[in-house]
């Protein structure tokens, strides 16, 4: 469990889901027809950004454990 807490691949994983709701959040046609789902006062839009940024911290974390884990192992 650990080596997978640790690898890159997990950490590129999240920044790319990171990215991708950027870029749907950035879409409007996604947009609107998510709205029309959606019943909850908050827009679409803002909840994709804000996962996106929790994405990306995860990813950043993931990152830095990992190097900080290699660092010490030498």
């Amino acid at each position: 469990m650990k080596k997978v807490i640790a690898s890159y691949t997990l950490s590129v994983f999240f920044l790319i889901l990171g990215i991708m709701s950027f870029v749907q959040a950035s879409n409007p046609n996604f947009l609107t027809s998510a709205d029309t789902v959606n019943t909850l006062k908050i827009p679409s839009g803002v909840w994709l950004s804000i996962s996106g940024i929790v994405f990306i911290i995860i990813a950043a974390i993931l990152l830095i454990v990992r190097i900080l884990s290699n660092t010490k192992k030498r």
